[in-house]
């Protein structure tokens, strides 16, 4: 019997009516011979004769893992509950692509989705519109009796009967909170919508290593600047206390926060203490402040040393003032209405939005018995963060996972996906920990986690020299034009919305995206660990990395118990951040090539972010990967020079004779095939007409007359005013041809000329620019045509004596009357 009969044997074992038609359903409009739904057919199958309920599948990056073993659960009749990181992934990998490859029903499949999709909140957010600035809302008590429930979104989950249901991990731990403490919580909701999602058969992690990032969402506090020696307090509600107790009915209305608030300033009483004149063990300052105040003194103490980032900045401090264990869900939940009572009457007491947001960030630390304060370094930087000792949101996938486990005798089975993998990282055993066998089964998703084989597809291509996100020589800013400029030069070839730019971090991507909206060249530039750069499907099959992906060094210290474990960690982070955004640019299908230039990263580091597989280890001296079994990987080569990258992308893609060209602002010409002696310049802000006599050859004479007959004032002459031009021009160039068929390459307007006294000037038109713009174009193309030769404008601003900014000579030089040629291309 082959594989595909077996498959389609699986219907005659389904009981259940509704999942007996969307089996059958999938085997008529399924291809069963794909070699992702073979590999998830064979996972089902293994875990049939396996004792353990927890099964790793190891995967590489978009190998359609998720979908196929979606679409396998409900060809085998069962229910699938599928946790994501965030909704970006539900909608469009899961929602999307489910239904449209199994052609289910919409009522087949239900996204809970966040509170703020509710209609009665939306309308109240339209009627508020503050309210859309606060992190979460609280969901009506009881659902059922609003009248736009039928058509609420947020309730699909109860309205229908769902074969698949999507949730992100966020969603998850804030349902769990409730439904564990049902004595103590009043939403009635919560417990329906979590029966409906424990009956599931399956429960699918997608992208678990991302659950860690649920509980190191730390609070800033201060933030102290070494060079200047500044210190600023990131986090101060001002006045919102006494504002609210001046008034009885307030006070009344509002007493929650009035306690949050008070909580709060107790934890910051440290920030009171001056070292020059107070007694820190005086009876001014209670033993929690003493605490904290040491505490933060220790770990300046420790960011201030040279090799700060082999420290781990945190220490514990317990919380006296914390709200009682028991008390906590009912507080939180009456904070919650009051913060958003109190945004919709603010006006009335005088208080600003940005305080009311803040009310939300601290509810974590006013609750929690235990603080973690710790501290991140960024170059000068040091910033102190306060967060809840207990690691809450792992706590709660871990109880998760044992109740579904233990359910239904053992039955139910829990799989967890990531290309990313590691299992001394993610701490597996601990995740698993409420269950009655905590082995966890690794499985491959197919050979080498990749059915189609898609990573033979992808090319890698490294730079010969390393960039740094610090200041310096090699640093991202210091280099940030050339960094651009690569990017224009490979957005030329492949065209740019076949190319996918990813920086190291938001500010070098906002930095990059500057740099080349400057240029000409507006393209948008995303940055590692960006919703964009994980689960999500990309059309661009080139991508263009700048670095790899970049942390402080202690940005994990606050949810690790030592130094070697936080740099473990963080290395970890950086490798998956790096990898999964890298990967974005393959084909799932595997047929179409594609290929990633890395800007300022080598081959080395950018292997080991490469290599992933089972029993992953990590050298944190010289940043070798090993792995006792390996998943396939892409080809890795490292280039001498960009020119000789885009030769070898040329030769993997097929694209040699297929070149496409990205439209720039300053390409403003169109050739006119009916009229050779009419041409056209054009673009968004000019409009200047060449005309030419049909009887006339280009080689033959002009007069000056005729030049100011035939040419538009602007053309004839430029002066660089204000810092403004409109014209870039070469003059004295010793090679021609070779600029010429540089500008024809990359579509500028240009007119050849010779001046009487035989000197050649090339005169490239663009739409109008500032002087410095000009001036870093005309560097750029001299250098990227490798050509010689005066250029204007060399002089952009008027100097000491007040003269005039730099001249571009005027058409045709002065006194000339005779045009060798000319192009417009």
């Amino acid at each position: 019997m082959s594989e595909t009969e077996v498959i389609e044997n699986f219907c005659n074992t389904i009981t259940d009516i509704k999942a007996l038609k969307i089996a059958e359903r999938l085997n008529s409009v399924l291809n069963l011979t794909d070699a992702r739904l073979l590999a998830a057919h064979a996972i089902f199958q293994a875990m049939r004769g396996k004792p353990y309920s927890v099964f790793n599948v190891m995967k590489v990056v978009r190998a359609g893992a998720t979908t196929s073993l979606i679409l396998e659960a409900l060809r085998q009749g069962k229910k699938i509950v599928v946790i994501v990181p965030h909704h970006g992934i539900a909608e469009e990998t899961i929602v999307r692509d489910v239904v449209e490859l199994g052609k289910l029903q919409k009522e087949d499949v239900s996204h809970v989705k966040s509170n703020k999709a509710c209609l009665y909140l939306i309308d109240k957010m339209e009627k508020f519109p503050d309210l859309k600035r606060l992190d979460t809302l609280i969901l009506p008590t009881d659902c059922t009796v609003c009248p736009r429930f039928d058509e609420c979104p947020e309730m699909d989950i109860l309205k229908k009967d769902p074969q698949v249901i999507v949730l992100t991990y966020h969603k998850l731990c804030v349902l769990l909170e409730k439904w564990l403490n049902k004595e103590k919580s009043e939403d009635e909701i919560i417990f329906k919508i979590m029966d409906k999602i424990l009956s599931a058969d399956i429960h699918l992690f997608d992208e678990i290593h991302t659950y860690l990032n649920l509980d190191s969402v730390p609070v800033e506090i201060e933030r102290t600047n070494l060079s200047r020696k500044t210190r600023e307090k990131l986090i101060e509600i001002s006045g919102i206390k006494e504002k609210l107790e001046a008034t009885p009915e307030a006070k009344k209305s509002y007493k929650e926060i009035i306690t949050l608030v008070n909580r709060f300033e107790e934890i910051m009483d440290y920030q009171n203490y001056d070292i020059r004149h107070d007694n820190l063990f005086s009876e001014r300052y209670s033993e929690m402040t003493r605490n904290i105040t040491l505490a933060v003194r220790k770990i300046y103490q420790k960011s201030t040393e040279l090799q700060y980032y082999y420290n781990h900045l945190q220490v514990y401090g317990e919380n006296t003032s914390h709200i009682g264990s028991f008390q906590t869900v009912k507080f939180i939940g009456s904070v919650m209405k009051q913060v958003e009572l109190l945004t919709i009457h603010r006006k009335e007491y005088g208080i600003e939005m940005d305080d009311i947001v803040k009310l939300q960030k601290i509810i974590s630390l006013v609750t929690a018995e235990v603080l973690v304060i710790s501290g991140v370094r960024a170059d000068n930087d040091i910033t102190i963060t306060f967060a809840p000792a207990k690691k809450r949101s792992t706590s709660l996938i871990s109880e998760y996972i044992g109740i579904i486990t233990n359910r239904r005798n053992g039955t139910r089975r829990v799989l967890l996906t990531s290309a990313t993998t590691d299992e001394s990282v993610l701490n597996f055993p601990n995740l698993c920990k409420f269950i009655d066998k905590n082995k966890i089964e690794n499985m491959f998703f197919g050979t080498g986690g990749d059915p189609h084989n898609t990573n033979a597809n992808h090319l890698v291509i490294c730079d010969n020299k390393t960039y740094s996100p610090h200041w310096g020589r090699y640093s991202f800013w210091n280099n940030r034009y050339e960094i651009a400029e690569d990017c224009i030069k490979i957005m030329n070839v492949f065209g740019g919305d076949n190319c996918f730019i990813c920086a190291p971090n938001q500010k070098t991507a906002k930095l990059i995206k500057t740099c080349l909206a400057e240029k000409g060249f507006p393209h948008h530039v995303t940055y590692y660990k960006a919703r964009d750069t994980m689960g999500t499907p990309c059309k661009a099959r080139v991508g263009i990395m700048i670095g790899m992906a970049h942390k402080p060094a202690n940005t994990f210290d606050i949810i690790t118990e030592d130094a070697e474990e936080s740099r473990q960690m963080l290395t970890y982070s950086v490798h998956a951040d790096t990898l999964q955004a890298q990967d974005r640019t393959k084909d799932s299908m595997g047929k179409v090539p594609s290929v990633v230039f890395y800007i300022g990263a080598r081959t080395n580091p950018v292997a080991g972010t490469n290599t992933w597989g089972t029993g992953r280890k990590t050298s944190l001296e010289d940043g070798t990967v090993t792995c006792e079994s390996y998943l396939t990987r892409a080809k890795i080569t490292e280039r001498k020079s960009l020119d000789e990258g885009i030769s070898l992308a040329k030769i993997h893609l097929g694209t040699k004779n297929q070149e496409q060209k990205v439209q720039s602002k300053y390409n403003c010409t169109e050739k006119n095939e009916k009229y050779n002696a009419y041409i056209k310049l054009y673009n968004s802000s000019i409009s200047v007409q060449l005309y030419f006599r049909s009887e006339l050859t280009l080689n033959e004479t002009r007069n000056e007359k005729w030049i100011k007959e035939h040419f538009d004032e602007e053309i004839r002459t430029q002066t660089v005013i204000d810092g403004k031009t409109r014209i870039i021009y070469l003059e004295d160039i010793s090679n021609v041809p070779k600029l010429c068929a540089y500008l024809s390459e990359n579509k500028y307007s240009y007119i050849l000329e010779r001046t009487p006294e035989d000197k050649q000037a090339v005169r490239i038109c663009v739409q109008e620019i500032s002087g410095q713009e000009a001036k870093r174009l005309t560097i750029q193309i001299k250098k990227d045509a490798k050509i010689k030769g005066k250029a204007y404008p060399n002089k952009v601003t008027m100097n000491r004596n007040m003269k005039e900014p730099e001249t571009v000579p005027s058409l045709f030089g002065k006194n000339c009357n005779k045009v060798e040629f000319m192009e417009m291309v």
